[in-house]
């Protein structure tokens, strides 16, 4: 397996990230956070972390007590997918970490972090985790941060 990711090309016969779909999508995460913060909350945060078939989705609400842990909205899940795939850069990969905050009356923003290993709280990611995470979202060599060449199985 590693000698076939080793030698993937450069993906420059793949289509390009489609920004309008990033953005509606973004929009739609914006809706279904916003709806969901609690009446009595200010803010929702979401702390999202993919690799492979691996994902994990957190939140966090504010209210004038402080923040405490919350409950990520039921339909965020997929949409959080949907935009991790239509981030997808041809030879470049896509975010393995991500963080949206809504804030009421409905400022969002959103940060993603595409080098950094994701940081698993609830669960561990595996070794075919980081195989499948290369087969859906092929990354050239200089594009794959060493951590994740580091965790790919060696070649017996």
């Amino acid at each position: 397996e590693r000698r076939l990711l080793r030698e993937r090309g450069v993906m420059t016969d793949l289509p390009q990230p489609d920004l309008q779909v990033q953005h509606d999508l973004l929009m739609e995460l914006g809706e279904i956070l916003h709806e969901g913060i609690p009446e009595e909350c200010h803010a929702i945060e979401l702390h999202a972390n993919a690799l492979g078939g691996r994902t994990q989705i957190t939140a966090t609400v504010t209210d004038d007590a402080g923040t405490r842990h919350g409950n990520p909205p039921e339909d965020c899940g997929m949409v959080v997918l949907k935009l991790r795939k239509a981030m997808y850069v041809p030879g470049a990969g896509t975010w393995f970490s991500m963080h949206a905050k809504v804030e009421r009356p409905g400022r969002m923003e959103a940060t993603f972090d595409s080098e950094a290993e994701p940081t698993w709280n609830l669960t561990q990611a595996g070794p075919g985790d980081y195989v499948r995470e290369l087969m859906r979202f092929p990354r050239d060599p200089d594009k794959t941060p060493a951590w994740l060449q580091d965790k790919l199985p060696h070649d017996a």
